[in-house]
């Protein structure tokens, strides 16, 4: 049996060049979904791919995570509405041989929803009237658009960002 070997592909001096066209979509508000292609010189059997994503206003990137040898990759447990900065690494050799990281891509994760109000106070201003009261939640997680109560009322009045004034109430 006679093996032809590709030399253009593998350089026995070289580690692999990095992953080309990396890609990032979000898929949810804790989730971007990672597409890449095949680095042009694997320089040996590819052994898996590596990611490793930070805060932009963050000094260094955490700890890598093994990717497997797909070209897509969706990384979890990220935090809502926020921007997150990627690069994925390929590995050949049985993970000995380390190619550089690819050029880094900004993405930002969905919005998602906000924690509760904090603080609500309701305090009678009249027989038929209350002012609601609170602080903002701790997590916004997107852009506010209005609180929402479970409350029947009859007329609503804005006072301040964080206060409504409720007249007559219904029960």
């Amino acid at each position: 049996m006679v093996l032809f070997i590709d030399r253009s592909l593998f350089n026995p001096t070289l580690v692999p060049t990095a992953p080309l066209n990396l890609s990032a979509n979000a898929s949810s508000a804790t989730s971007i979904q990672l597409a890449w292609n095949q680095p042009k010189l694997l320089n040996g059997a590819l052994h898996d791919y590596k990611i490793r994503y930070k805060l932009p206003s963050d000094t260094n990137f955490g700890t890598p995570i093994i990717a497997g040898t797909q070209l897509t990759y969706n990384v979890i447990g990220l935090k809502p509405f926020t921007y997150y900065e990627l690069q994925v690494q390929a590995t050949t050799k049985g993970g000995l041989t380390v190619g550089p990281w690819s050029s880094s891509v900004l993405s930002k994760t969905l919005e998602g929803a906000a924690t509760a109000p904090r603080s609500v106070l309701a305090t009678a201003i009249s027989a038929t009237s209350i002012r609601l009261t609170w602080i903002q939640p701790y997590a916004i997680n997107g852009i506010l658009y209005d609180i929402k109560s479970d409350i029947n009322w009859h007329r609503m009045q804005t006072i301040a960002a964080h206060s409504v004034q409720v007249v007559a109430c219904f029960p």
